[in-house]
């Protein structure tokens, strides 16, 4: 499990939900909301949101 923050601070959990599936979820902190996906999803999603990985 990682967490990225966004330009704002916003935190986002990243984890693999089921590994031999292959189903990544990455999880908002502040509102909850899941988005559920493939590896290149969630690293599209990463990318594209600009999220950097926090270790704090």
């Amino acid at each position: 499990m990682k967490t990225y923050r966004d330009a704002d601070g916003c935190e986002f959990v990243v984890y693999e939900y089921n590994s031999i599936l292959g189903i990544w979820h990455v999880t908002d902190k502040l509102s909850g909301e899941t988005l559920v996906g493939d590896r290149q999803k969630v690293d599209r999603f990463i990318a594209d949101k600009g999220l950097t990985e926090f270790n704090g």
